[in-house]
């Protein structure tokens, strides 16, 4: 998953947001896959699969971290957080988005497409194919960019950094490195 460290920025550099912030959190499956060997997404993961050479899904998550669980029943709460993905309802999906969605988060398998809405996507402003709508417009707006590429033809390499903050600006605008 995506990490995320508390950063001081001076009040004169923070920059003016309108409405709710997200986080998108990807994952490099391959470097997910060393450490969770034993998951099943990770079991099925071949060298020329989708998510061997692309970013792939974790989440979308509205901010701030305490919007969690929006509106959400007490049994599913708890299936959530208990690890049981699985029993937590069927996403109401267009079948496009399922089989797009079933690439780009290969732990969908797992039920963390569920866990995910559950999670986080109870609380975006608006429903399920919304929320995985805008989810799958930005994993196509990353997995297209020099980002990807800087990542697909540096496997096996080491990165700085500063190349990744670098080709984050120069693909997204100023300061997307931050």
């Amino acid at each position: 998953p995506a990490f995320a460290s508390d950063i001081s920025i001076s009040p004169s550099a923070q920059p003016t947001y309108r409405g709710t912030q997200y986080i998108l959190a990807v994952n490099w499956q391959p470097a997910f896959c060393e450490f969770n060997s034993r998951v099943r997404e990770c079991r099925d993961q071949r060298p020329n699969s989708f998510e061997a050479t692309n970013f792939t899904l974790h989440g979308l998550w509205p901010q701030p971290r305490s919007n969690e669980y929006c509106d959400v029943s007490n049994r599913d709460r708890i299936a959530s957080q208990d690890g049981r993905w699985r029993d937590l309802p069927l996403l109401d999906l267009t079948i496009a988005q399922r089989r797009e969605l079933d690439q780009v988060m290969p732990g969908s398998v797992s039920g963390l497409d569920r866990h995910e809405w559950v999670k986080h996507g109870s609380c975006y402003d608006g429903n399920q194919r919304a929320y995985y709508a805008a989810s799958l417009d930005l994993m196509q707006a990353l997995n297209t960019s020099e980002v990807a590429e800087l990542f697909g033809s540096s496997i096996s390499k080491r990165l700085t950094l500063n190349d990744i903050r670098s080709t984050f600006d120069h693909a997204f605008g100023p300061r997307a490195g931050d």
